[in-house]
């Protein structure tokens, strides 16, 4: 049972003694994530943990963590995949941020979003500059590789750590390329708000003076956080 903004919610697929239960927690208590809902938009009582993170799903949970209200969102987003849907302001927000993965409005909305783009829409949002990647922190992971220094940054930082073996120990793989699902995704935020959160009380998402599209619409393909 979690306790959130909206009540009580009860994940049927987060057991406490899963791993990722802790971040689970600590997401849906902050009212980042809620789980799924149905065609009615009632909750269904799952999170999803192995689901995979799509890009809208993490612009929405990427600018609910810095206070941004979707009414503040500029009205249209440049994204036709994600014109007239749930997603749309937030993908807007993102948008007038200048966040790499959503600026030019291209990415497919809709697609599971990567380790790499994760890492630095996280580190972005929270307006953290990465230092010099000098030195490669990963085998997979180049000093000249696009977010190469954001995910070298995460590292440092503490909220990425990369795999490891079957005894737990680390490999040296990042997998920037994998994608991330929900339940690596609520402790990447989980960590990113912690470390990153302090620092940058102020959000970055300018409010528009045109009203926004209502953000209490639920999606019937129920791709909602």
């Amino acid at each position: 049972n979690v306790q959130t903004p909206a009540g009580l919610l009860v994940f049927n697929d987060a057991p406490r003694s899963a791993w990722f239960a802790p971040y689970v927690r600590d997401i849906a208590e902050r009212g980042l994530m809620s789980g799924y809902r149905d065609s009615s938009g009632n909750l269904t009582g799952k999170f999803g943990p192995d689901d995979p993170v799509t890009v809208e799903q993490m612009g929405k949970v990427l600018v609910s963590a810095l206070g941004v209200s979707p009414l503040d969102c500029p009205k249209v987003t440049k994204n036709v995949s994600a014109s007239g849907s749930w997603s749309a302001p937030y993908m807007a927000c993102a948008e007038k941020n200048l966040w790499s993965l959503y600026a030019g409005g291209f990415v497919d909305a809709h697609r599971p979003a990567t380790r790499a783009e994760v890492v630095t829409s996280v580190l972005e949002a929270f307006r953290v500059e990465p230092m010099d990647n000098s030195g490669s922190i990963f085998t997979d992971v180049t000093q000249t590789m696009t977010f190469g220094s954001y995910i070298a940054q995460a590292k440092r930082d503490g909220i990425v750590a990369g795999y490891t073996d079957a005894n737990g120990d680390p490999t040296g793989v990042f997998g920037p390329d994998d994608f991330v699902n929900r339940a690596a995704f609520a402790k990447i935020m989980t960590l990113g708000i912690q470390v990153y959160g302090k620092k940058s009380r102020t959000s970055s998402v300018s409010s528009s003076s045109e009203s926004s599209q209502s953000s209490s619409s639920v999606s019937s393909e129920v791709l909602e956080p």
